[in-house]
């Protein structure tokens, strides 16, 4: 028996087959600017559209001025929705090891630097209500690898750290959640979850 009450995962690259370059890579193309510049300044802005500070056309307005494109900062569609709905497909091997583990009477979660487009779209997909537990970057205001995000997840939820194991693609995030006593792994592919899984009892 698993040690572990609750699997928290990070929904982008994990849960859903997705990207941020695949984002950048079809503005760049849409609106004819450099893709190296655009993604160079969409990183350093896009925690404030992560953590709710600022909406999607005012994300594209200040990108728009930075890489000078008058079309970019004046958009009004939704990019993020347009570029999602095509690109992102959802990583059905690791669906199904979520219902296993809720089989195994370990409960699971999500934590994931998200805005309220893509948050959106993931809700029509219909796969977030089989997660317990779900926090948001957008909606609690700190986004990974903030440590502050992390304790405001221990703060919210009815485990000790040490009872949580959290997957997460970026090696900073599994630091950080490391660094306050969550068990944490970088995620590679399905086959090694599996493995890693199944070696901390979980599977």
């Amino acid at each position: 028996m698993s040690k572990f009450q609750l699997v928290l995962f990070d929904i982008g690259e994990v849960i859903v087959k997705w990207r941020d370059t695949w984002l950048y890579h079809a503005v760049s193309e849409k609106f004819d600017v450099s893709e190296k510049t655009l993604t160079a300044e969409c990183e350093k802005e896009i925690v404030n559209l992560h953590t709710g500070k600022i909406l999607e056309n005012e994300f594209w307005k200040k990108i728009g001025k930075k890489v000078n494109s008058i079309e970019l900062q004046k958009v009004k569609k939704s990019l993020i929705y347009d570029t999602f709905k095509e690109k992102a497909k959802l990583n059905t091997p690791i669906l199904k090891m979520v219902k296993t583990i809720q089989e195994n009477e370990i409960k699971v979660g999500v934590l994931s630097n998200l805005e309220k487009t893509t948050h959106a779209i993931l809700e029509e997909f219909g796969i977030l209500d089989r997660f317990e537990f779900q926090f948001y970057s957008h909606k609690i205001g700190f986004a990974k690898p903030d440590k502050r995000l992390f304790k405001y997840v221990l703060d919210n939820m009815p485990f000790e750290s040490s009872e949580i194991f959290f997957i997460d693609d970026k090696i900073s995030n599994v630091k950080t959640a490391n660094s306050i006593g969550i068990k944490s792994i970088k995620y590679q592919n399905a086959e090694k979850l599996k493995q890693d899984l199944k070696k901390y009892k979980i599977l």
